[in-house]
């Protein structure tokens, strides 16, 4: 095998690797938005601007281009630290575009290759445990200084794992066949809301937006419903609906062939979003990111129509879906595949003198870290408690 690792100091640079990486983008048959030309072009602008150096990594067998693994690494303290090349939201999955049945060898040479990139620490993001990418990365030789440290100083957030909820139809010719599987209450609480929202509501469109105006319109309605949320239960919102994501997705409208994707679907009640989800939508794969509703409009349970919504256009379409991490009574009713992803961490050092600078310097980054959300934290939790509090005197 043969492995290339390009410096992209530039959108230029990037953009000659388009014809190759589009290729790829064909021959995969599974993959991830996040992983093809357009989005990484837009998160290679974003990590770009704030200083990042951007790399992508390419295997090579006797067929041609088996793996393509873009990446940014960033200074965290003392440290430098390769991550996937993504948007900053933290939600989506890690790991490379690779062609359909490629060798589990090209995983292999794909991580040793990142040490060409110069960081300390490679963090892969969510990925399922069952998968020989992780089998890989787990069993991966770390320096001797490593292999010593206490286990919860030299684990990233997420290495404990979490359940991930999919829904899978390759097993079911029809959607009856599908929906004839899961729990009858399921089906039943959904038909009966749903002929009421039909019967109390006018002018009820379930849809997704088709312009790029619409899902800017729809997107900040969303994310401002879901910060909302948050804040008032004084709960840590996390990178997921942070402003910076928010105005990725209104970038990544403008980019992607909203005719044919749905990128921002809803349930509109004259012409008013009351339920919407931002989904990353690529090979073969719907992950449905972030979804908020209208609160008044709680007794319909939205969510839930929407989810049916969205389930039947993936089956229609030969998607699976994706509904990511995070305990739900209603992802156990709808998920038919539930592996455990996780977050894993492996230090680049060639030996352990430079491993042992480069696990100080993380350890110094997680303590300065941890202090700050703590802090925050508090300060998050005291805003919703005066805020939910009686007010005396008029």
């Amino acid at each position: 095998m043969r492995q290339k690792v390009i410096h992209v100091p530039n959108l230029s640079v990037l953009a000659k690797l388009r014809p190759e990486w589009t290729r790829l983008e064909a021959q995969s048959r599974y993959h991830s938005l996040s992983v093809t030309y357009v989005y990484c072009e837009l998160a290679a602008a974003h990590s770009l601007a704030r200083g990042a150096k951007v790399h992508i990594v390419k295997i090579y067998d006797d067929d041609g281009l088996a793996l393509l693994w873009p990446l940014f690494v960033e200074r965290k303290g003392f440290v430098r630290v390769a991550s996937d090349l993504r948007c900053g939201s933290g939600a989506d999955r890690g790991g490379p575009l690779v062609r359909y049945a490629a060798p589990a060898e090209v995983f292999r040479a794909a991580v040793s290759a990142i040490k060409q990139t110069k960081a300390h620490i490679f963090v892969l993001e969510w990925v399922d445990e069952e998968s020989d990418l992780y089998k890989v990365i787990s069993g991966w030789t770390q320096p001797w200084i490593i292999r010593r440290a206490p286990k919860r100083l030299q684990a990233t957030r997420g290495s404990d794992g979490a359940r991930r909820y999919a829904i899978r139809f390759d097993d079911f010719p029809t959607w009856e066949d599908f929906l004839s599987t899961r729990p009858r209450s399921a089906r039943q609480g959904h038909g009966r809301r749903l002929r009421q929202l039909l019967a109390e509501q006018k002018n009820v469109e379930f849809g997704w937006c088709k312009t790029a105006e619409d899902a800017e319109h729809v997107l900040k309605w969303l994310f401002a419903q879901k910060r909302g949320w948050a804040e008032a239960r004084g709960i840590e919102s996390g990178t997921l609906i942070s402003p910076d994501v928010e105005a990725f997705y209104i970038a990544m409208a403008q980019r992607a062939d909203l005719q044919a994707t749905p990128l921002v679907t809803f349930i509109k009640v004259d012409g008013h979003p009351v339920v919407a989800s931002l989904n990353a939508v690529g090979e073969k794969l719907i992950e449905c990111l972030v979804i908020a509703h209208d609160h008044g409009f709680r007794r319909y349970s939205p969510g839930i129509l929407l989810l049916h919504h969205q389930a039947e256009w993936a089956f229609a379409t030969g998607h699976e879906i994706d509904m990511l991490r995070h305990d739900a009574d209603y992802k156990t009713q709808w998920a038919n595949h539930m592996p455990v992803c996780r977050r894993h961490a492996i230090f680049l050092a060639p030996n352990s003198v430079t491993g042992l600078a480069a696990f100080l310097g993380l350890v110094v980054h997680k303590i300065g870290h941890l202090w700050g959300h703590g802090a925050r934290s508090a300060i998050r939790i005291a805003t919703a408690r005066r805020a939910a509090a009686p007010r005396s005197g008029a």
